[in-house]
């Protein structure tokens, strides 16, 4: 949910990436956002698939295998 607040700038002292296009003075509309919620990752979850994903075939082989066919339709 988002939350609208009226302000005024006075001297510029709104911290803004865009700052340098701010006025000095001006009376404003602010649009709160809600700030990103960092996550962390679950180690229990990243440790449990830690394994999993080995090869279970001579990958040399199939290669070997793979291109010995490509150069018989050469």
């Amino acid at each position: 949910m988002y939350t609208t607040i009226e302000a005024d700038i006075e001297n510029g002292l709104i911290k803004s990436p865009d700052l340098k296009e701010l006025p000095s003075t001006a009376h404003v509309l602010i649009t709160l956002l809600r700030s990103p919620i960092k996550k962390r990752p679950d180690w229990s979850v990243i440790k449990a698939q830690i394994g999993k994903l080995t090869l279970k075939k001579d990958t040399v082989g199939w290669q070997r295998k793979i291109r010995s066919e490509w150069r018989e339709h050469v």
